[in-house]
C-alpha cells in the first residue's frame, strides 16, 4: 500500500476470469471485493513486513511467511506475491532456511520447492 511499485498486471480477474468474477462477487459475499481487485489494478497491496502484523484491515498470522490477509466485510482474501518487495525479506529466507516444517526433516526453504514444487 504504501509507494506501489512499478508493475504490469497480468491477470485481472474481473477481465480475464469472466466466470469465477461473477461467481465472487454474487450477493453478499461481494462485500469489499470488488473495491479490493479495482484498487490492486493500479495500487497493490505489499506488506509492511515479512514478520507476523496487523494493520488495519491487512494482517499476517504467526506461521505465514508468504501470504497475508485483508478482511472484508464477509471473509477474509489472501494476498501473495509482495515477498520480494518487502524490506525484511533476507530475513525471511534466513529463518526458513533453519526452521522445520512440522513432522518433517526438511528445512521451510527446502519444503516448498521439493515438496509443493513452489519458490519459498
Amino acid at each position: 500500500m504504501d509507494n506501489a511499485p512499478d508493475f504490469t498486471l497480468l491477470f485481472d480477474l474481473q477481465r480475464d476470469g469472466t466466470d469465477v468474477w461473477q461467481a465472487l462477487t454474487a450477493g453478499a459475499e461481494a462485500d469489499g471485493l470488488v473495491e479490493l481487485v479495482q484498487g490492486m489494478r493500479s495500487h497493490p497491496p505489499i506488506a509492511p513486513t515479512c514478520e507476523p502484523f496487523e494493520r488495519g484491515p491487512e494482517f499476517r498470522p504467526a506461521g505465514h511467511m508468504r501470504t497475508f490477509y485483508r478482511r472484508l466485510h464477509s471473509g477474509h482474501v489472501a494476498i501473495k506475491g509482495s515477498e520480494p518487495l518487502i524490506t525484511d525479506v533476507r530475513e525471511m529466507g534466513r529463518k526458513a532456511a533453519h526452521l522445520r516444517v512440522t513432522r518433517s526433516v526438511l528445512a521451510t526453504a527446502e519444503w516448498f520447492p521439493a515438496i509443493e514444487r513452489l519458490v519459498p
